[in-house]
């Protein structure tokens, strides 16, 4: 098993931008490499074609916000992960704080999301991280090692080798305080 990993740096635009502000990070930021990194862009979702496209000129991956954990169906409004695969996305965010609030994503599901992305070929970002009430009352390793343990249950070791960690505590987001 390899162990060591090149550090990924993600821009993750949230529920901003626009097709003008793509078209200025491309022109000015679209060459910037950081060294030793792999540099990821992840706007949202109806930018992510047009993001791949200046990807082809730039030294940037392009990540998805999100995925679905089902393969396909009747699910009005996801996508799937073979869909972000065929327009060229190399990274996926997954269990992001936002999503687990505000859409009520469970460890399990936020898990078969990441396992529906590796079967794709595509590099999920597993997010975790706790909120300032569960740190405040030392409960923050047990509350990280539930979302871990799920996706060590629903990923094989050589699956897991292709995930990548994020660890971003809900009381750090926007903060301005370092985790």
């Amino acid at each position: 098993m390899s162990i060591g990993r090149k550090p990924l740096v993600a821009g993750n635009w949230k529920m901003n931008g626009s097709v003008e502000l793509l078209e200025q990070f491309a022109e000015h930021f679209g060459q910037i490499k950081l060294e030793g990194s792999d540099t990821v862009l992840c706007p949202p979702a109806v930018f992510l074609a047009q993001s791949v496209a200046y990807n082809q000129k730039t030294n940037w991956h392009v990540a998805a916000q999100d995925v679905s954990h089902c393969e396909e169906g009747a699910h009005t409004g996801d996508i799937s992960a073979s869909m972000l695969k065929s327009i060229g996305c190399d990274y996926v965010i997954v269990g992001h704080s936002e999503r687990r609030v505000d859409h009520n994503e469970t460890n399990a599901v936020v898990a078969q999301k990441a396992l529906r992305l590796i079967v794709e070929g595509i590099t999920p970002i597993f997010c975790v991280g706790e909120s300032l009430e569960t740190r405040e009352q030392n409960r923050a390793q047990d509350f990280v090692a539930a979302q871990l343990n799920a996706l060590f249950e629903a990923l094989s070791v050589e699956q897991l080798e292709q995930v990548v960690i994020a660890y971003e505590p809900i009381w750090a987001i926007g903060t301005g305080v370092t985790a």
